[in-house]
């Protein structure tokens, strides 16, 4: 028997290799489109055609203004092989003509294949410039430029240059994120600067292109907030500072991020309001209100980027109840909700009744009055007077005689005041004592009293007969 010695595996896995290289590349890498968009921006106007279908124009948009324009793109229009990609960038004024844009094609699989404009750069007999205001390159066999038939010669000689410095890279103009290199995508013109001396220069853009899906990591958000975590009961609390931070680990996104805090009840956005900044592209701005509403419009960064937000906030009366502010945030993209965060701040010394104790002190001063009082007691004194009175008539006669004393007599009465002296201590609950003080206060009355005195006088006459 013959024993046969079984293939080396090496020799296997080379040889697999080897026939894996030798597929076209179309076999070894498809995208069957399921979406596809196109999003841009250009000084001063831009319109792209994908295999002779327009899809703009796409004008100016401040940095910091608005998002940059985003267009669908029918998956009729893409093609696997042989695509071709033309663009007019048009300049209105004098200063600077510039454009950068990206067509990002979904593949079936999930993976994602990009046309952009970074991908002339470079790219010889790919772009015509018009400094001489003469129009659109003339139609060639039937065909307009920017449709595949066209075949014109002589036209398409130049190789567009990435801007990179100033006035075209000077942050006037929106840029926004590229979502195959999660970086900010650049701007391509005829030169380094962007600059345009001419109000009516044009630049014409032509090439074929295939689909080269990549496999990517779609965004995936994470935020977390950070803040206070116990605060004093007040009437008003304002001036807390709070942080938001929004991470993408997946790819970067050309499409707006929204993050929205959901503010407890009474709590209020305190600010700063930002504006874009054209070196890191962390362009957002902030609303008030509840929620508070933080927008990226240029997109977001991806690769494990994070951006955090910080902003003070004010939770208004906190001595009532509850005793625990949440405060939850949201981040939106895509027109759906990616991923929340939420904080919480506990009140010190909530569920218990604070007590304001208010005393007020009644000071009692007796004050003793002496009053002299001064009685005049008139005093009538019957006298018996003998009268010797010689009578010629002889006669004896007793008279009698009333006489009324008036004797005015001081009487002293006492007389008791009641005084009733509320106290009166406040608190939360409010709770009235009434002390009953007694005050005797001596009042003199004088009380005439009138008593008749009768005093009999005997007068002896004697009458010699």
């Amino acid at each position: 028997m013959k024993y046969v010695r079984p293939l080396n595996l090496k020799i296997v896995l080379s040889l697999v290799i080897l026939f894996g290289m030798s597929l076209p590349k179309t076999l070894r890498a498809q995208c069957t489109p399921s979406s596809a968009y196109l999003i841009g921006s250009a000084d001063d106007q831009l319109t792209v055609y994908v295999n002779g279908t327009a899809y703009g124009p796409i004008s100016y948009v401040n940095a910091g203004s608005a998002p940059p324009t985003q267009i669908s793109i029918p998956i009729g229009s893409i093609l696997s092989t042989g695509n071709v990609i033309a663009a007019v960038n048009s300049n209105n004024a004098p200063t600077v003509v510039e454009a950068s844009w990206v067509i990002d094609v979904t593949c079936t699989n999930g993976n994602h294949s990009y046309f952009t404009s970074s991908d002339f750069v470079g790219k010889a007999n790919s772009m015509y410039d018009d400094t001489a205001c003469a129009g659109a390159p003339a139609m060639n066999g039937g065909f307009q430029w920017y449709q595949p038939g066209w075949a014109g010669a002589g036209v398409f000689t130049g190789s567009p240059t990435q801007v990179t410095g100033s006035p075209g890279q000077g942050g006037w103009l929106q840029q926004f994120y590229s979502p195959q290199t999660g970086q900010l995508m650049p701007f391509i013109s005829d030169n380094n600067t962007g600059s345009s001396s001419t109000s009516c220069q044009t630049i014409y853009y032509r090439g074929t292109f295939n689909l080269n899906p990549v496999v990517v990591t779609p965004p995936t958000f994470t935020v977390s907030k950070s803040g206070p975590v116990s605060v004093a009961q007040s009437f008003y609390l304002s001036g807390l500072n709070y942080a938001l931070t929004i991470c993408n680990s997946g790819q970067a996104t050309s499409l707006p991020v929204t993050i929205a805090d959901n503010m407890p009840a009474g709590a209020s956005y305190g600010g700063p309001y930002p504006t874009y900044n054209p070196t890191t592209g962390q362009m957002y701005t902030a609303a008030g209100g509840s929620p508070a509403l933080f927008i990226f419009p240029a997109g977001f960064p991806g690769g494990g980027a994070c951006v955090t937000i910080a902003y003070q906030m004010a939770l208004g009366d906190t001595t009532l109840a509850p005793c625990a502010r949440v405060n939850t945030a949201a981040v939106t993209w895509n027109g759906a909700l990616r991923a929340t965060g939420s904080h919480t701040a506990n009140i010190i010394g909530c569920g218990s009744t604070p007590t304001f104790t208010f005393t007020n002190t009644f000071t009692n001063t007796f004050t003793p009055t002496n009053t002299p009082t001064r009685t005049n007691t008139p005093s009538a004194t019957p006298s018996r007077t003998p009268t010797n009175s010689p009578t010629p008539t002889g006669t004896n006669t007793a008279t009698n005689t009333v006489t009324k004393t008036f004797t005015p007599t001081s009487t002293s009465t006492a007389t008791p005041t009641f005084t009733n002296t509320p106290t009166r201590t406040p608190t939360l609950t409010f709770t009235n004592t009434f002390t009953n003080t007694h005050t005797a206060t001596n009042s003199p009355t004088r009380t005439p009293t009138n008593t008749p005195t009768t005093a009999n006088t005997a007068t002896a006459t004697n009458t010699p007969t």
